[in-house]
């Protein structure tokens, strides 16, 4: 990204039993905030929920990832 660019602004979801019930580290949403920051975004929220899709979709409503999601099924 150029210096006058505006960074995108990321938000990370980590779709988790074991790290919503404490039984597991969240390594993967670390991670993909590191990779996002490395690479110039501005990742604005971190969030783990339980597995399951009713979850998940309530959490992405009104993203885009989450039309570009539904549109793929």
């Amino acid at each position: 990204m150029s210096e006058s660019t505006q960074p995108i602004e990321a938000k990370v979801l980590t779709v988790s039993d074991g790290v919503v019930s404490g039984t597991r580290v969240d390594a993967s949403g670390a991670a993909l905030v590191d990779v996002l920051t490395a690479h110039g975004f501005s990742v604005v929220h971190t969030e783990v929920v339980s597995d399951g899709e009713a979850v998940v979709a309530q959490r992405g409503k009104g993203t885009g990832a989450a039309a570009e999601l539904h549109s793929r099924r």
